[in-house]
């Protein structure tokens, strides 16, 4: 296996299990927040620390681990629009949408969003909004990709399977 379909294989298959984006350790990534007046579930989004990964190695990752869940790419170096990032993902996620990871890359500030192995959306200027703005959009792009993208998909492949030895046999 050449160099580089091994650091796309690491990339692809183990990234999203790894901690640390931002110096965040595992342990410290699963400390509670303070908890709102409404009771809410915890939600732990896996954030993977990309910087060092080539563009579009890490593009195609995104992509192939995106599947039937959500996987977003955080370029910058800001930590508040982390931050805003992990908090729309865990929102979306509470609400029953999957997003399965967040990679952390170099590059000028954007966003993007990944759903069903492609790209849905960029943000190309994520802080020019305010906090609860991007957040909203955010959201939206989710909820888009998973309702529209998602499961028509996933209805469109479980139609055209072909039928299994043993459901003939029946």
């Amino acid at each position: 296996m050449a160099l580089r379909d091994r650091v796309f294989a690491g990339v692809a298959t183990a990234a999203l299990s790894l901690g640390g984006a931002f110096g965040i350790s595992n342990a410290n990534a699963q400390t509670a927040q303070p908890t709102p007046a409404v009771a809410t579930q915890q939600v732990n989004i896996p954030a993977v620390n990309a910087r060092g990964f080539n563009d579009a190695y890490l593009r195609i990752a995104a992509a192939r681990e995106s599947g039937d869940s959500v996987v977003l790419i955080v370029y910058g170096n800001n930590r508040e629009l982390y931050n805003r990032v992990k908090k729309a993902a865990a929102d979306v996620t509470a609400e029953g949408y999957p997003v399965k990871g967040i990679y952390v890359a170099n590059g000028p500030e954007a966003v993007e969003i990944y759903a069903d192995a492609q790209s849905i959306t960029t943000h190309n200027s994520p802080m020019s909004l305010d906090a609860e703005g991007f957040i909203a959009q955010t959201h939206s792009a989710i909820r888009h990709a998973y309702t529209d993208i998602i499961i028509p998909r996933r209805q469109q492949r479980v139609a055209t399977q072909t039928p299994t030895v043993a459901s003939t046999l029946e």
